[in-house]
């Protein structure tokens, strides 16, 4: 799966992208937005 912020190709299944930590929005099930802005914070 495709981060849509910064483009890097996620494993599928992955909730947060590995490069920039953004919720990934299948996943989320949601609009795809983070409420943090790294992975790991939340």
């Amino acid at each position: 799966m495709k981060c849509k912020y910064c483009n890097y190709e996620n494993k599928v299944g992955d909730r947060y992208c590995e490069n920039c930590g953004a919720m990934l929005e299948n996943a989320s099930g949601g609009n795809g937005r983070s409420l943090c802005s790294f992975k790991g914070t939340c």
